[in-house]
């Protein structure tokens, strides 16, 4: 073969090469690019998404503790209308069936007139918070004792306000408590009505474990 025919078929060759290696290289760089690219997208979609995770549990947690509140009510307890005697004894207290602490609460009592000999004790800051007022709801006379007592009372626990001593209602007849606790969640019962204890002979409150017969 002649040496310049061989020569010259050798450069062809090496220029085919070179192009075909050029040509692959590109694309193997292109490719190797186009991986890293798709791996840090990849690796950007996994963060966005912890970050997504975690102001979701933040957002549940703050639902939870807005959720969380005091949910109040005024009990009554006395063993005298089980015993049927002439006068009950009415031990008064707030019972917390939320899911929050209440630290202090404004709480009222209104008893009917007429049973009332005006002789509440209550457990307040101290003996001489306690109010007195006169108020007349759907025609009957009420005494409204209100003080403050500050608690904590926790959850599904109670805390005794006071006690009162009342005539003892008649025979088909009954002594209607009304009552209203004010604190930080709001005031209870929710609504503008007063929360209503109905005691009669037929209707005897709980029973008081702690006090003497």
């Amino acid at each position: 073969m002649n040496p310049l025919a061989s020569n010259f078929l050798d450069k062809a060759w090496w220029k085919k090469f070179s192009g075909y290696f050029n040509v692959a290289l590109v694309t193997f760089i292109v490719a190797f690019v186009t991986l890293v690219v798709v791996l840090y997208q990849v690796h950007l979609m996994n963060r966005q998404q912890e970050t997504m995770d975690k102001q979701l549990v933040i957002m549940q947690k703050q639902d939870e503790l807005l959720a969380r509140r005091a949910d109040l009510v005024v009990e009554v307890s006395s063993n005298d209308v089980h015993l049927n005697r002439s006068q009950w004894k009415l031990y008064f207290s707030i019972k917390n069936n939320g899911t929050k602490s209440a630290e202090k609460i404004q709480w009222h009592v209104l008893v009917p007139l007429e049973y009332d000999p005006r002789e509440f004790v209550a457990h307040a800051i101290n003996k001489d918070a306690v109010g007195l007022d006169r108020q007349t709801i759907h025609g009957i006379e009420h005494n409204r004792y209100k003080a403050l007592t500050v608690g904590p009372v926790y959850p599904t626990r109670r805390i005794d306000i006071g006690n009162i001593t009342v005539r003892a209602a008649q025979a088909g007849q009954s002594v209607v408590i009304l009552w209203e606790a004010i604190a930080e969640d709001g005031r209870f019962p929710s609504g503008p009505d007063l929360g209503k204890i109905e005691i009669s002979r037929d209707h005897p409150p709980l029973r008081r474990v702690d006090e003497n017969d």
